[in-house]
């Protein structure tokens, strides 16, 4: 128990993905309850940060809901708080993080070697037109599975296109901001010398 009208599952760590959250193997006496549930995640265990909250259900006539899903998110630590009001906590009731699969589909060419080069935090999502062209034409997928990951020593990504503003957001305002004050002075400057 965290605190009154809260049950608080311990701060487990799991392997870094992104999570979907799917309350089930609730066990006890009580068999209905309708309960507010948040998800709050964590990289050192000691901040956490919101990332979700739903609601776990189960009624007498067989209706609720035992899960729920929230926005993907990657983090070492995910922390579940059940709030039970003035209820007692659930009995037995064990949160199951389930990993959203994501698939890398493309085009291969015959006779042709791919590699998959990941972990690039300054990496933008590509965009091709593929997705649309494949939900109106059939196509078939072979699975292939990637070999064991090595780092590139000495690997330098393709140059940054984005302008400099794109890149650092804030430095437009920065120098906006510059700009006024500098025209500010001058003009209360300018008003001194004037009634001088």
């Amino acid at each position: 128990m965290d605190r009154p009208g809260r049950t608080r599952a311990p701060g487990a760590r799991g392997r870094r993905g992104a999570y979907r959250l799917r309350c089930d193997a609730f066990s006890g006496a009580r068999a209905t309850f309708a309960r507010d549930v948040s998800i709050e995640t964590s990289d050192d265990g000691a901040a956490w940060e919101q990332t979700g909250f739903g609601r776990i259900e189960r009624f007498s006539d067989g209706s609720g809901s035992e899960s729920f899903a929230f926005p993907e998110r990657t983090a070492k630590f995910v922390r579940v708080s059940v709030a039970d009001g003035n209820d007692e906590p659930l009995a037995g009731a064990t949160p199951q993080l389930a990993a959203v699969p994501h698939d890398i589909v493309f085009e291969a060419s015959a006779g042709h070697t791919y590699r998959l080069l990941s972990n690039d935090p300054g990496a933008r999502s590509p965009t091709y037109d593929l997705a649309a062209r494949l939900a109106h034409e059939p196509w078939t997928a072979a699975v292939a599975f990637a070999e064991p990951t090595h780092a590139f020593v000495g690997y330098v990504g393709p140059a940054d296109e984005r302008t400099l503003t794109q890149r650092y957001p804030w430095l437009l305002s920065l120098a906006i901001g510059t700009i006024a004050i500098v025209l500010a002075l001058f003009a209360i400057a300018t008003l001194r010398r004037a009634n001088a």
